[in-house]
């Protein structure tokens, strides 16, 4: 099980900092979810809950299943997953913007942009293609390109300038977009495989 904090071991929503590895977390009855106890999570669902360190926990005491996540009356950290730094940060960030790149080129070339959707793909200058791409998609009325290569432009920009949760929600809305006609839910497979590349670079147990 697994943990994202803030620094120093700080709770992103309770503010509680957690005591030293190996030492107990503990919450009073009765437990309930996103308001008492204490949380955690599978490997798959590290996504929803991205932060700036990652912990190996332990739970104790009641353990209970919910909306991605884990609650329990306790919980302690083990072991801190040192390979979620800055590096990692920054290479898990570029593979969402990525992949958004990709739902809004396929978007592109279903309008019949493909020059549009290369010069996506190969930009340099990603936010200004981008905006270039979404100029060209409205004046074509390819309203879900637009919005698609839109997407890309705001994923970018929040690479340079928000924590990295931001860039993988942005990821996910845009594969919901893209997938949507398809009667695909893209948000939660974009979710499962921004999970995957979780697993894989630093080989958590899912």
């Amino acid at each position: 099980m697994y943990k994202f904090l803030l620094a120093d071991r700080v709770g992103a929503f309770s503010g509680v900092r957690w005591p030293a590895p190996g030492e107990w977390l503990e919450a009073s009855e009765p437990l309930k979810e996103c308001r008492n106890g204490v949380h955690a999570c599978r490997a798959h669902d590290l996504p929803y809950w991205l932060g700036e360190e990652l912990w190996e926990v332990e739970l104790d005491g009641g353990v209970q299943s919910a909306s991605y996540k884990l609650l329990a009356r306790r919980g302690r950290l083990r072991e801190r997953v040192e390979g979620w730094d800055e590096d990692s940060r920054n290479a898990f960030g570029q593979a969402c913007v990525r992949r958004v790149v990709e739902h809004a080129a396929a978007s592109l070339r279903a309008a019949g942009l493909d020059e549009q959707a290369a010069l996506l793909e190969t930009a340099g200058d990603v936010p200004a293609a981008a905006a270039a791409a979404a100029e060209v998609a409205i004046s074509r009325s390819a309203r879900a390109a637009a919005m698609l290569a839109q997407y890309v432009g705001d994923a970018a920009e929040s690479l340079a300038s928000e924590p990295v949760a931001v860039v993988a929600y942005v990821a996910a809305h845009a594969a919901d977009l893209h997938l949507s006609m398809a009667d695909v839910d893209g948000f939660a497979g974009e979710r499962e495989a921004q999970a995957g590349w979780l697993i894989e670079r630093l080989g958590l147990v899912g």
